[in-house]
């Protein structure tokens, strides 16, 4: 919606809220090994392994990325699962505290 507007007024987007404050963002690949560990079959991909997390850091600073953001993974049977409690799709509830038992999976 704030497009079309500027559009209509022939002004910038930025313009809308003040003007430019910088002239560069630096971006982030945001769910970058989380995707392809959750959807290695999909992607072609071979075995969710935490080898696989951590192959992905080179490629994320060969791409120019600054930062890369992933979800929490944990292993389960050999293999890395999302955990999203929040989201229904793992055990677990989102809490303020974290447990001991996750605290451990995480170090792992």
């Amino acid at each position: 919606m704030l497009d079309i507007k500027a559009k209509a007024l022939g002004i910038p987007v930025a313009s809308l809220f003040g003007g430019i404050i910088r002239k560069r963002v630096e971006l982030c690949w945001s769910h970058c090994g989380s995707t392809r560990i959750a959807h290695a079959d999909l992607l072609a991909r071979s075995g969710a392994h935490a080898r696989r997390r951590r192959s992905v850091r080179p490629r994320v600073a060969e791409r120019g990325f600054k930062a890369l953001k992933s979800k929490v993974m944990l292993a389960h049977d050999g293999a890395l699962k999302q955990y999203m409690p929040g989201f229904g799709w793992t055990e677990g509830a989102p809490e303020l505290n974290v447990s001991p038992p996750l605290v451990r999976d995480l170090v792992d």
